[in-house]
């Protein structure tokens, strides 16, 4: 088989998989495969009718005729958005690709007889789960605040910690500097009181030494007196 067979073949079944999934006539497939198809995870979605498709394109695929021109005057077809959020992606089968998921209220796909209780099942555990979500998300929060509470509280009994110690080391700067200025103050009167007194001791010894030295010239004038009046006489 070459490679032109090949893609000659990729070719047919891709138009034969369009042809299924838009509803084309002369089609020898069963209408359960067709289905399966069109509800496949690259099917139409089930959002919105092929029907609804019609009505918005003005291209009928079953009958293969155009309805009108429809450019410029397009119609909004309105759908049901799924009830867990417009971001739900279903499940499919990574191989089959076929559906595995539960069908809500608003798929076009939705049985109300046989899937309303899976439905209901489902989409209780989903509020619970989406419950403890949000609970988990109320307290990691939470936490994120204390923690931000505690590290800001933290930074500010730190701040007023370093402020205080500043404040008491500045004060205990100060006080050393006051009590080394008294010191030096009275070690310097201190200083002038002994300079003082080494003064008046020696102003003391010289009128002693003055006193002593006088007198005794006093005596040796007086014995040379005496001595001169004795020879006089």
């Amino acid at each position: 088989m070459n490679s032109d067979t090949i893609h000659r073949g990729d070719v047919l079944n891709s138009v034969q998989r369009l042809k299924m999934i838009m509803n084309m006539p002369n089609i020898k497939v069963s209408p359960l495969k067709i289905l399966e198809l069109q509800q496949s995870k690259y099917g139409l979605g089930d959002r919105r009718t092929i029907d609804q498709a019609i009505q918005f394109s003005g291209i009928d695929f079953k009958k293969l005729k155009i309805l009108g021109n429809y450019c410029g005057n397009l119609d909004y077809i309105p759908f049901i958005e799924h009830p867990w959020g417009a971001d739900y992606i279903p499940k499919y089968d990574n191989i089959t690709e076929r559906f595995i998921d539960v069908r809500d209220p608003g798929s076009i796909y939705f049985n109300a007889t046989t899937m309303t209780s899976t439905w209901e099942v489902a989409h209780n555990k989903w509020l619970e789960k989406r419950k403890a979500d949000h609970q988990r998300q109320q307290h990691q929060h939470d936490d994120d605040q204390l923690i931000t509470s505690s590290s800001t509280s933290s930074t500010s009994i730190s701040s007023s910690l370093h402020d205080h110690l500043s404040r008491k080391s500045i004060a205990h700067a100060h006080s050393s500097w006051i009590i080394e200025h008294k010191l030096l103050i009275n070690l310097v009167v201190l200083t002038g009181i002994l300079l003082m007194i080494v003064v008046r001791i020696g102003f003391y010894w010289q009128s002693v030494y003055s006193y002593r030295r006088d007198s005794k010239h006093r005596s040796v004038t007086e014995n040379q007196v005496d001595n001169s009046i004795l020879k006089a006489a």
